[in-house]
């Protein structure tokens, strides 16, 4: 089984380098509509949707190069080649706090993904971490994140500052995350008008934000939580429960630059002080040692900048 998930990974890694060198030569010849994001910002969610509206096909993870017009769901780069795009962002505290749970969603499933969490996990027998793991984690998980991103090239920050200028790209149409969970049938009605360049029937727009609700999807409500689900929670601001004052700084250290100019309200630890003087002291929280792996030593010195040696798994 595990060799299957091997060729698995590796047909969509093949796949989506195919589908990118198309979308990028092909301009507005090839019937792609990528929509693009750092991974665990709610792209499958939009890209539901958008497809919805548009009575395209949505092929989620494809392992073969797609020859059709459909929406590509993926986490690429900027590259001043793409001609139309949406681009999806979110606060990237709370996008670290939901990869760091899908991760280890990820590896229960498939214990060949162990090393992406570099030890990280040693000493939790569950298949999810509590809050107070996560608090002890969530610095070393982090820095990983920015050393050694998981499922993109790049990582947050650079990932975002790539895409983001909205004033300079007008065939890419940006979205926030929070906008779309604030008011989710506005937000997607301005995106897929500027998108499409037409409009759309309202009709279209109401039935595609039923269909795919969290509700209509998990049978949960936005902020009820099912740990170990690819649809955890749902809302926004979630990493004000999980944040502790030293993975404040340490966000800050790589992300803060990235998340001030996006425009989210800073400073980037205000909502932690119940747990500044937990993570101040630095109670249990989890450090690199000498004889850490070689990813968590490495993110202790990283800038957070891209380098262009770190490749993650997915597309």
């Amino acid at each position: 089984m595990a060799s299957v998930r091997r060729v698995w990974r590796a047909a969509k890694r093949g796949a989506s380098y195919v589908n990118r060198s198309i979308a990028l030569r092909g301009g507005d010849r090839v019937p792609f509509h990528p929509v693009c994001e750092y991974p665990r910002s709610g792209g499958t969610w939009l890209c539901r949707m958008i497809a919805d509206c548009l009575d395209l096909p949505f092929p989620q993870n494809p392992v073969l190069p797609c020859g059709f017009p459909c929406v590509l769901h993926t986490h690429w780069p900027f590259d001043a080649r793409f001609r139309r795009a949406v681009y999806l962002v979110r606060d990237g505290r709370d996008v670290m706090v939901s990869a760091l749970f899908d991760q280890f969603r990820r590896v229960h499933e498939e214990p060949g993904l162990r090393p992406v969490l570099c030890g990280l996990d040693e000493g939790i027998d569950a298949p999810v971490p509590t809050d107070d793991d996560v608090r002890r984690i969530l610095p070393a998980f982090i820095e990983k994140e920015f050393r050694r991103p998981f499922g993109t090239r790049v990582n947050w920050a650079a990932h975002v500052l790539g895409w983001w200028a909205p004033d300079e790209r007008p065939g890419v149409v940006f979205v926030r995350y929070e906008d779309l969970r604030r008011d989710c049938r506005g937000t997607l009605t301005r995106v897929v008008t500027a998108y499409a360049g037409r409009e759309i029937d309202p009709w279209r727009i109401e039935m595609a934000v039923e269909k795919f609700s969290m509700e209509r999807a998990t049978g949960r409500r936005p902020g009820e939580e099912a740990r170990g689900a690819f649809i955890r929670k749902g809302i926004v601001g979630d990493w004000r429960t999980h944040f502790t004052a030293e993975a404040a700084a340490v966000f800050d250290r790589s992300g803060g630059t990235a998340l001030r100019r996006l425009g989210y309200a800073g400073p980037v630890d205000a909502g932690v002080d119940g747990h500044r003087e937990r993570g101040a002291a630095g109670a249990g929280a989890a450090r690199p040692g000498p004889d850490a792996p070689a990813c968590l030593l490495d993110a202790r010195a990283s800038t957070g900048r891209w380098t262009g040696d770190d490749d993650g798994p997915g597309g």
